[in-house]
């Protein structure tokens, strides 16, 4: 009650506020107004425009030039070239594979240090970026937690002044989310006159073309008091088609030379799937009483065929034309890649608009408007039902070959296997569960995502006295909309199934002609016949973001006089509003309510056929903030200490209280001692914190149907075979939020030296090592680790004589097993069971994530005859990163070292992540620019390191080894006068070497979310300035 008074009167109070600033600070005047002194100087890291508390902050600066040298066209592309920045969960290929529950479309993320998506805060001229409207999953811990960000693609690339990143940690001074870093994106506002820019790339491997035009517009107005800058991007790109490429348009990758006949020539480099047109499929009753069993064989003891390709040796019995049917041996694998488009088809705009008004009392007003919008379309492969909500073909369906021998409208059935083979099958048939089969017929998926974010800020500054004051009011709102098409309605594909005339739907002969489909109608519709059509659907899911903020600060640099100097201080307020909705598809929010064979309904099952039910879900929280900020000169030059010219501290504060969460209150301390003039030290420690997002906080239930790990099954495999063949399936993993979540803490702390050596001149050399450790991780368990610890209860409790008596997880749901299971497992010396079809847990503050490393750059430029020269280089070196074991999984380890668990099985997430999945230990680029007149040329270069893939391990231990990624973009300029108007046209190369991505087993053959695999790409920039 007193909260939302106390919110309620700070709006009340800033609505006056800002009335009456607007009528009277035009008109008033205050005797230390100063326009050259309000304006703001952004610099990440401080509130105080101080060059030595900057300095002393381990900041990277990346300019416009900087930026056109990359020749990118994308926020996700810019994140691409940092060395601090770690993986991209949100990307264009992972979208490719991605269901309805990701954030799909135009999307990128940053992730500073790998530390994890949520964990590096962005601001846009100073000020927090709203986060995207959707949200997805990202593997913390030993599971997938959700995870949302701010969409880099939001930033009007071409129209950034200059990014600052603070390479540490600044809760105190920002709030929430600033663990990692800190990404300041500062647009240009000093542009005179009209600009128009055009740009084409042309790719070396792939048909796509790319193509961009900008608009920047400035001009001073009404005597010069005001300022316009507008800036304005189109860009359109052509999709990429897998099959464009003959390593990302297969999904098994075992006959690579790199792999074939090497201890690697194993499953984990097989991504395809047993989900095929050519399906499997159970007899529902038990067969062993049946001739077409026990003569025949055309199942086996458990009821299970396979159809295949007419042509195939292992055929029986004709089904038709292009497909038979033969007992359950080996299934023809679908390759998931043939149809799925690794880079969508993408149309984008930016908008942004700065405007300055200076009155004439010396006081400042500024406003921002930020528009983007986006439209992206990609193909992902065909649908298939999920294994744990298996389909039922009944014996009345029209193709069933087991079915019915008179149809309901008297005539025979000309589809039922030969009266011989069936003679003792009633005449009712037999009904046929789908078990693993996919409606290549119907298409490809097809997804449609449009996102629009818009932000409006008004602000005001001025001075009074010694002190300057400022503050700012923003809105803003970002949505999304995604549409796919091309998907099944499990409830109308059972009716279709159900019918018994021709229309009714047909899974028993391949998909239709199915070689002639993928030789000619890949990206195309086949034919579509019967009842099916009536089962395609068009399935939503609608985010929306809201942010609002109102700030308050003020500034005097000349606070309180010591012996060294003067104290500066900042202290300011801050409140904000925090809110989000996800709409959802009727069939999969239950509202259309589908119940499968077993009795599962929502919220464990949907009728959206290969998608997870997902309940609409909202949240907001608003936060009151406030903070202080000291700079103490504590030392001055003038004060003639030994060995000391200066020491300069940063001391700053911040609490931050939030409605649903508490709250928090974090310290930071930083310190410069310049040596003398040639050389400088600095450090810094200090407290932060990131706040549970308001999914992982508000999410009620949660089913995703994901691939698993069975231990169980797998030592099974290991028992029989020696190896693992296929103990990964689908299943689901049912997770809730929890509002007992408290916020992730860490310390962060840093020490450098900053060399400047005078006898040469603009050269600059930084080392800075670093350490954050970060304690209550939020996450999961996992159900990995989960069905770890399920093998540990059975196996010990494993007693062959009485199995009754065997113990489990009561985490860990497992269906009955079937006989073929019964006889595995007891050949394998274990208890049978059947497959898991849930494993259950809740969000949780899991253990401590630690991670140190360094960073190095050089600085150098030089002018002389031969021109301006600039060079620099970055490298960014992970020393350690490890996430400790807490009790639970000190017990997985122990069991793992006992050998209960094999060792071809990880613990997930919790050891030393140093150089595995995606987290190498080096990464570095270098950057050289030259010009001489109306010439230009530059070098871009990159390396990133080697790591390790934990997911394709062997018996023995070791871990796939991706191998290092080096790539070199280059550019010429050539600079004229065109009708009197500057001129430039610039030829440039990216991946001038045309490297490829290196192997990995992941879906497309490569480490999506580190790599890109486009190769060599060229690109024609032509600017012309009216």
């Amino acid at each position: 009650m007193i909260r939302s008074l106390f919110l309620n009167r700070i709006t009340s109070l800033y609505k006056s506020f800002c009335i009456i600033a607007l009528i009277i600070v035009p008109n008033i005047t205050y005797s230390q107004a100063n326009p050259n002194e309000i304006e703001d100087i952004v610099v990440v890291g401080s509130r105080i425009n101080n060059s030595k508390l900057t300095k002393i902050l381990p900041i990277t600066i990346i300019d416009s030039k900087d930026i056109e040298l990359l020749g990118i066209d994308s926020g996700d592309d810019l994140i691409g070239s940092l060395v601090e920045q770690g993986t991209n969960k949100f990307n264009d290929a992972g979208n490719a594979i991605a269901g309805v529950n990701s954030a799909r479309g135009d999307m990128g993320a940053f992730n500073l240090r790998n530390l994890g998506t949520g964990n590096t805060l962005v601001l846009l001229n100073g000020r927090r970026l709203i986060n995207s409207p959707s949200f997805q999953s990202e593997s913390v811990g030993g599971s997938f937690v959700p995870v949302n960000s701010v969409n880099t693609n939001i930033l009007p690339v071409n129209g950034i002044e200059r990014i600052e990143v603070l390479r540490d940690g600044s809760s105190a001074i920002y709030g929430a989310d600033a663990v990692a870093g800190v990404i300041n994106v500062i647009t240009k506002n000093k542009i005179d006159g009209l600009g128009l820019r055009v740009k084409m790339t042309e790719f070396d491997n792939f048909n796509r073309s790319d193509s961009q035009i900008n608009f920047e517009y400035g001009t001073d107005f009404n005597s010069s008091n005001s300022r316009l800058t507008l800036l304005y991007n189109h860009y359109e790109r052509d999709p990429i088609k897998a099959k464009e490429d003959e390593r990302m348009g297969i999904s098994d990758w075992r006959d690579l030379p790199q792999i074939s006949g090497t201890d690697w020539d194993t499953t984990r480099f097989r991504r395809n799937s047993i989900n095929s047109p050519y399906g499997q499929f159970d007899i529902l009753e038990n067969v062993k009483g049946y001739k077409f069993y026990n003569i025949y064989g055309l199942t086996d003891s458990s009821g299970e065929f396979e159809v295949f390709p007419s042509s195939d040796l292992k055929c029986l019995e004709s089904l038709s034309d292009s497909a038979c049917i033969a007992s359950d041996t080996s299934t023809k694998r679908y390759n998931l890649n043939a149809e799925r488009w690794v880079v969508s088809d993408l149309t984008r705009d930016n908008l942004q608009v700065n405007l300055i008004h200076d009155f004439k009392n010396g006081n400042q007003a500024f406003s921002e408007f930020s528009y983007y919008s986006s439209e992206t379309n990609q193909n992902n492969s065909p649908s298939a039902a999920f294994s744990s909500s298996k389909l039922i073909i009944p014996a009345s369906n029209y193709w069933n070959p087991f079915g019915a021998s008179i149809l309901t409208n008297g005539n025979l059935n000309p589809n039922r296997l030969d009266s011989e083979i069936l003679i003792d099958v009633p005449d009712e048939g037999l009904a046929v569960i789908m078990d693993n089969y996919r409606f290549i017929d119907i298409g490809p998926r097809r997804v449609n995502v449009e996102k629009d974010t818009y932000r409006f800020l008004q602000g005001i500054r001025g001075s009074w006295n010694n002190w300057d004051w400022e503050t700012a009011l923003f809105i803003s709102k970002a949505t999304s909309d995604d549409i796919t098409s091309n998907r099944l309605s499990n409830t109308l594909v059972e009716q279709a199934l159900a019918l018994s005339t021709p229309e009714a739907y047909n899974p028993f002969n391949g998909g239709g002609n199915y070689d002639d489909y993928l030789l000619y109608g890949q990206d195309q519709n086949p034919s579509i016949d019967g009842a099916i059509k009536n089962a395609i659907i068009d399935v939503f899911r609608k985010g929306e973001r809201k942010l609002k903020s109102f700030d308050f600060k003020v500034t005097n640099l000349n606070f309180l006089k010591i012996n060294s100097g003067f104290i500066s201080l900042v202290a300011g307020a801050e409140y904000r509003e925090d809110s989000f909705k996800d709409d959802r598809d009727p069939r999969l929010d239950g509202t259309i309510l589908y119940t499968d064979k077993d009795g599962d309904t929502y919220p464990f099952v949907s009728d959206v056929m290969n998608s997870s039910p997902t309940p609409d879900n909202s949240g907001k929280r608003d936060v009151v903030s406030t903070f202080f900020e000291l700079g103490i000169p504590l030392v001055s030059e003038d004060m003639s200490i030994p060995f000391i010219k200066s020491i300069d501290i940063q001391l700053a504060g911040r609490y931050e209280d939030f409605s649903d969460i508490g709250s928090k209150a974090v310290p930071k301390i930083a310190i410069g001692w310049q040596l003398i003039d040639d050389l400088m030290f600095r450090g810094s420690w200090s407290k932060g914190f990131r706040a549970p997002n308001l999914v992982q906080i508000n999410e009620s239930i949660v089913s995703r149907q994901i691939y698993g790990v069975d231990a169980l099954l797998c030592l099974q495999q290991i028992n029989n075979n020696g190896q693992v063949d296929y103990c990964d399936y689908s299943l689901q993993r049912v997770a809730r939020g929890s509002n007992e979540l408290r916020p992730e803490e860490s310390t962060n702390i840093s020490i450098g030296v900053v060399y400047e050596p005078k006898n040469i001149k603009n050269l600059i050399f930084t080392v800075d090592w670093w350490e954050i450790e970060k304690k209550d991780t939020i996450g999961l368990f996992g159900e990995d680790n989960i069905m770890l610890t399920d093998l540990i209860l059975r196996m010990e409790s494993n007693n062959l004589n009485n199995c009754s008596s065997v113990k489990s997880s009561p985490f860990v749901f497992r269906e009955n097993p079937d006989e073929g299971e019964i006889e595995s497992y007891l050949n394998a010396g274990i208890c049978p069971a059947g497959r898991v079809s849930r494993v259950e847990e809740r969000y949780q503050n899991l253990d401590t994530r630690i991670m140190s490393g360094f960073d190095i750059a050089l600085y150098y430029s030089l002018t002389n005859s031969l021109g301006n020269f600039n060079l620099s280089l970055n490298i960014a070196k992970l020393e350690k990163f490890k996430q400790t074991a807490g009790n639970d999984f000190i017990k997985l380890i122990e069991a793992q070292e006992s050998g209960v668990i094999p060792k071809e099985l990880s613990i997930s997430g919790f050891s030393d992540l140093l150089e595995k999945d995606g987290s190498p230990e080096i990464q570095a680029s270098i950057k050289f620019l030259w010009n001489k007149g109306p010439w230009g040329l530059g070098f871009f270069g990159k390396h990133i390191g080697e790591f390790y893939e934990t997911r394709n391990r062997l018996s023995d231990g070791r871990l796939w080894k991706v191998k290092a990624y080096n790539t070199i973009n280059g550019h010429i300029d050539y600079h004229f006068n065109f009708n009197s108007s500057d001129s430039r046209v610039r030829f440039g190369i990216n991946n001038m070497t045309d490297e490829r991505a290196p192997l990995a087993s992941d879906i497309f053959g490569y480490y999506f979310d580190k790599h890109d695999n486009l190769g060599r790409y060229y690109y024609i920039d032509l600017s012309y300035k009216f």
